[in-house]
């Protein structure tokens, strides 16, 4: 579990960067909520070294856990609300599992797509999330959120030291995998599926009329400082991912159209038409327009309502990411997102539906 002094850098890296700053009204704790019926999840760590590109990647996974074991609740960063058990067994199977990766928003980690992930491990994917170096809590800067193309290589390197863990490997399922992110994470998912991203058009974006709220964490970037901006244009695509769901994509207006046509993978986009941080008809309109296996949903709030649930300390101290408007139902919003998401992966990976998977039922004998 990370560590609470990470409160923080969540108000340092993700807030005052971007988000317009509401009225603080934060609300007595609500009753617990029953926790759902389902499959327990484990949960573990992994450090990958990719030496290549000197990058330290601590990679969170989420499992289908052996039934019987006990979870707990998990605070995650000391905010942000999971649940499951730490280093147990993998749920015994016939069948290899399918793979899901998690990319992160810009200055946050695994953590923060644990209300996807739990649910994803509960059906009986393998989620692994990695954390991106430069651009996650604790390690944040306006060159490590620009240099978003990094973050592909993350996510592949992280597969592929997953595919050879001794662990996990022989338990996977090479040929069913998909990836999902928000916000930057949800650019890394599209990255990998083939987005190409041009700088110029990006900061070109930024410095005329149509400039929106996004651009106000790159307002001090001399891009001439950035070491490898010449590697930004380069693709990302992984052949190995065969469907993508881009939770509030962000660098639209810098994102080469033609890249986006070339997609040939399924890929489903979900966003805030009232989104104040990323501009709608800019990003998520603009992947949509231009993918040609694409649909988008609309969903109710700002950007940081793909944020797990908060804890009533992080209500407090991080209401710019915890607390939602009026009529904003977080994990309503999550149970939609989590179901559509187990939908889409289902159909795209050609996983069977856990009553198939069992067998018909037989029918019971009448007395």
């Amino acid at each position: 579990m990370r560590s609470p002094t990470f409160l923080v850098t969540i108000l340092v890296t993700l807030v005052t960067a971007c988000a317009p700053r509401p009225a603080l009204r934060v609300a007595a704790p609500p009753a617990a909520a029953p926790i759902p019926v389902r499959d327990p999840i484990g949960i573990t760590s992994r450090v990958f070294i990719d030496d290549a590109r000197d990058r330290k990647l601590a990679t969170t996974i989420w499992y289908p856990a052996v039934p019987g074991s006990v979870q707990h609740e998990i605070e995650w960063d000391g905010i942000f609300i999971g649940r499951g058990a730490w280093n147990v067994p993998l749920r015994p199977s016939r069948q290899r599992f399918p793979i899901v990766l998690l990319s992160h928003g810009s200055g946050a980690d695994a953590s923060n797509l644990t209300w996807l992930a739990e649910p994803l491990a509960a059906r009986g994917y393998v989620v692994v999330a990695v954390d991106h170096p430069g651009d996650r809590f604790g390690d944040s800067s306006q060159e490590g959120r620009f240099a978003a193309w990094r973050r592909p290589g993350d996510v592949r390197v992280a597969l592929d030291r997953v595919l050879a863990d001794p662990t996990f490997g022989p338990r996977l399922d090479r040929t069913r995998i998909a990836a999902a992110g928000h916000s930057s994470g949800a650019y890394t998912v599209l990255a990998l599926a083939g987005a190409r991203l041009e700088p110029r058009a990006y900061l070109a974006y930024c410095g005329g009329h149509r400039r929106g709220p996004d651009c106000k964490l790159f307002d001090d970037l001399d891009p001439k400082d950035i070491p490898d901006l010449a590697e930004a244009s380069r693709s990302g695509r992984d052949s190995r991912v065969r469907a993508v769901l881009a939770l509030a994509p962000v660098l639209g207006p810098g994102i080469d159209a033609a890249s986006l046509r070339r997609i040939r993978i399924p890929a489903t986009i979900v966003a805030s038409p009232t989104d104040s941080v990323v501009p709608f008809k800019l990003n998520a309109a603009r992947y949509q327009r231009f993918l040609r296996q694409s649909r988008t949903t609309k969903v109710p709030g700002d950007h940081f309502v793909f944020m797990p649930m908060c804890t009533f300390a992080g209500r407090v101290v991080a209401a710019q990411v915890c607390v939602d408007g009026d009529g904003v139902d977080r994990q309503a919003i999550h149970d939609q997102v989590a179901a559509l998401a187990l939908a889409f992966f289902d159909r795209q990976l050609h996983v069977a539906p856990p009553h198939a998977a069992r067998g018909p039922r037989r029918a019971r004998p009448r007395h």
